[in-house]
């Protein structure tokens, strides 16, 4: 598996491979060991893909190059035992895909988006003989390769196009020399394919995907083949939900059992024979943020993913290596938001209740800055969190631009922005910085603008002067798909906040980050007015209520005005105050 690690001989961060073996069949586990670091700050793994044969496994995965315009590259190494070999290079490309049948190793991964780069390799040692390469091309994008091996020489590889999501069989008679089409599985509309082999020596295979032909309902979907993949039956549907996650597949001899996630959750369904109808589904674990199962083949045991528990935290050593100063940002924004202290200062909205999530860390012992990328991480688990908690407004007085060039900044590239949509899309309000400009490197007019501010239905928080004239470190728009942000500013130019560590202290704040918890207040106190509105409602209200009619690159829709919302949509009567308070953990 791959989490994040710390690299302590270059002081950065870097993403780590790490793997944990039992010998009693899942009851007991290894502590976590290293297989190997990426570089840092830049890199990451995924696509771990593994294959075994008698004591040695086979591990194939694809390291990615965040640097702009690098291609990822394809590792294969193997473990004997517990003991990892070094990695070699398979070649330029991503999603690798193995396969193993008798004493040859199949790898097939994607090298460019339509070309699938292909190798076997004897195996009568650990070390892989390569025998031969060979590419595939075709007139499409292509994604998530698969592959299957058989007797005499049959290889069966599916493929998903990217576009349109159809999934087409390719096949070779003389083991790999040259492949062949062999049309199509499926019409259309396919992802996340799983192909699941319970023994390389046993003919059955089956293919699991979910098809999105329905927008309202996605349909997980299994495909039987009964001789190595070389024909395949009609998609039969299994379960239906609004989403899907991860899902794995492990037979017995009592049948067939499927452990799925939707909505952070784990069910399983189970069958006597593919053919036969499967039961209702059960619960495996409903604790929330349960993701990746995965199924022994026999179905002895079964792994997944579970965060936001207080198992999972950082070794002493660890964290001496990070530095006890806080920038107290947090506590300033949210003092403009629910701060209350009489005769001096008032917040926004200071009957709010506030759910606190840290994702950053600020600099490391040696005084080093702390800003990667795998942040959009945490902030993306954060914001999965709070949904989860109920919260109804995201404030987020951050943003990251750092690993970005401009053209990246469309809404669809930085994960943060893609999560925010989502969430923006699934109801929650969200409200987020515009950025501050170094007018040096960024001099007006350029736009200057930092993720997820844009993401199109979050509400995007530019900076202005008490007079009303823009802040001269305000970002601006449009985004890089030519969608005109910001979409409302507040004052960002001395700005009274609290003074962290004390008690009755004022101190001044500047930036973009406060014009976003001043917007957030204004949002809570509409939410407060109108508990029955959703968040386009609150966006609306704002927007149509705000000090301009026509929106622009530097103000948006202008200062928003509570009021003039308030006097346009009354208050319902039916808003009661929030009985008590109470002061929870914050997370992580």
């Amino acid at each position: 598996f791959v989490a994040d690690s710390f690299n302590y001989s270059y002081g950065l961060p870097a993403r780590a491979v790490f793997f944990s073996f039992s010998t009693d069949r899942g009851r007991n586990w290894s502590l976590p060991q290293l297989t190997f670091l990426s570089r840092p700050y830049y890199y990451t793994c995924e696509n771990l893909q593994l294959v075994c044969r008698d004591s040695v496994f086979y591990l194939a995965f694809n390291e990615v190059d965040l640097h702009p315009g690098a291609a990822p590259t394809c590792y294969l190494g193997y473990f004997i035992n517990d003991r990892w070999q070094n990695r070699q290079t398979l070649g330029q490309g991503k999603q690798p895909s193995l396969a193993i049948y008798a004493d040859t190793l199949y790898v097939i991964w994607l090298k460019t988006d339509s070309v699938l780069s292909f190798r076997k390799g004897l195996i009568s040692t650990p070390a892989p003989s390569w025998l031969l390469s060979t590419e595939i091309t075709h007139d499409q994008p292509l994604a998530e390769p698969r592959l299957s091996a058989g007797p005499e020489g049959r290889i069966n590889l599916l493929v998903r196009e990217k576009n349109n999501g159809r999934v087409l069989q390719f096949y070779s008679t003389d083991g790999g020399v040259s492949f062949n089409s062999d049309g199509e599985l499926t019409a259309g509309s396919a992802v996340h394919l799983k192909l699941f082999t319970v023994d390389s020596h046993d003919s059955l295979r089956l293919l699991l995907y979910q098809d999105q032909s329905s927008p309202a309902r996605t349909r997980l979907n299994l495909l039987r083949s009964f001789d190595f993949g070389a024909t395949w039956s009609s998609p039969m549907t299994i379960d239906s939900a609004s989403s899907f996650g991860d899902y794995t597949l492990s037979r017995t001899s009592n049948g067939l059992t499927l452990v799925y996630e939707s909505g952070g959750m784990l069910y399983q369904r189970t069958a006597p024979d593919p053919d036969m109808n499967w039961s209702a589904s059960e619960p495996v674990d409903t604790t929330g943020f349960c993701y990746s199962p995965l199924a022994a083949p026999d179905n002895s045991f079964i792994l997944w993913f579970r965060r936001g528990d207080e198992i999972a935290v950082w070794e002493d050593s660890d964290t001496l290596k990070f530095s006890y100063d806080q920038p107290n940002h947090g506590t300033r924004m949210a003092s403009l938001i629910a701060g209350y202290q009489p005769y001096s200062m008032m917040g926004i909205a200071p009957g709010v209740d506030l759910i606190v999530a840290k994702t950053e860390y600020y600099k490391t012992s040696g005084n080093r800055g702390y800003e990667y990328n795998m942040e959009e991480d945490t902030y993306i688990q954060a914001l999965e969190w709070v949904e989860r908690c109920g919260a109804d407004i995201v404030s987020t007085s951050l943003g990251y631009r750092g690993w970005y060039r401009d053209e990246h900044f469309d809404g669809r590239t930085a994960p943060v922005s893609i999560a925010c949509e989502l969430a923006a899309r699934r109801g929650l309000v969200i409200v987020t910085a515009m950025g501050n400009r170094d007018t040096t490197e960024y001099p007006w007019p350029r736009p200057y603008i930092t993720a997820p501010g844009d993401a199109e239905h979050v509400i995007t928080c530019g900076g202005g002067e008490k007079n009303l004239t823009p802040w001269r470190g305000t970002g601006t728009g449009p985004t890089a798909d030519g969608r005109i942000k910001p979409d409302l500013v507040a004052l960002a130019d001395t700005v009274a906040v609290a003074a962290p560590d004390s008690e009755n202290f004022l101190e001044g704040s500047v930036g973009t980050s406060c014009a976003t918890a001043l917007i957030a207040g204004c949002c809570a106190l509409l939410k407060e007015a109108h508990p029955e509105w959703n968040a386009e409602s609150i966006r609306v209200a704002l927007y149509s209520t705000a000090s301009r009619a026509v929106k622009s690159c530097t103000f948006g829709y202008g200062v928003p005005r509570v009021d003039s919302a308030f006097r346009r949509y009354p208050p319902s009567p039916k808003a009661q105050p929030s009985p008590e308070d109470r002061i929870a953990l914050i997370y992580p």
